[in-house]
């Protein structure tokens, strides 16, 4: 059975256009990923496009979700540990997260609980994984307050909007 797939059109936002999901649609979601989480996190409607839309309905499943609730975890719990030499990952500044650590426990805790959430935070939160020059990986004087502003975000993003 192919699934329907309900489009904002680009002409008139106020109208709908339906049509079949195409195998290639699903390519580019998967394909782009990184480029889609960015733009459903500017707030980009999830029905603007094939490819978004596919995006969001991934990015919306329990497991995903749950996966990045999980990385941020992990991440908020090596500030329980004293700072390792960099090895072969993307060093994280441990100064950065004992900083920001109430901010990320927050945001990782909101992902793993059962309330509904937005996509736009989910998508909020993969950036800021995801994004090797984002402000998760930051250096200098500003990156505290750029990670804690960016987490802060991504919580407010999570909310709903009915």
């Amino acid at each position: 059975m192919s699934k329907v797939l309900l489009l904002r059109d680009q002409d008139d936002a106020s109208y709908v256009t339906i049509r079949r999901c195409r195998v290639r649609d699903r390519i580019r979601a998967r394909m782009c990923a990184f480029e889609l989480d960015h733009a459903l996190a500017r707030g980009a409607p999830p029905d603007s496009s094939a490819a978004l839309l596919w995006r969001a309905e991934r990015l919306l499943r329990a497991q995903t979700r749950r996966q990045i609730g999980d990385c941020i975890r992990r991440i908020v719990l090596t500030t329980r540990d004293p700072p390792k030499p960099p090895g072969i990952c993307v060093p994280i500044s441990h100064r950065l997260l004992l900083a920001t650590e109430p901010q990320l426990s927050q945001l990782a805790s909101r992902l793993l609980d059962d309330q509904p959430v937005a996509v736009q935070g989910i998508a909020c939160s993969a950036v800021l994984l995801s994004d090797g020059v984002g402000p998760l990986y930051g250096r200098g004087r500003g990156a505290v307050e750029e990670l804690r502003d960016a987490a802060i975000r991504a919580i407010e993003a999570l909310e709903p909007r009915y």
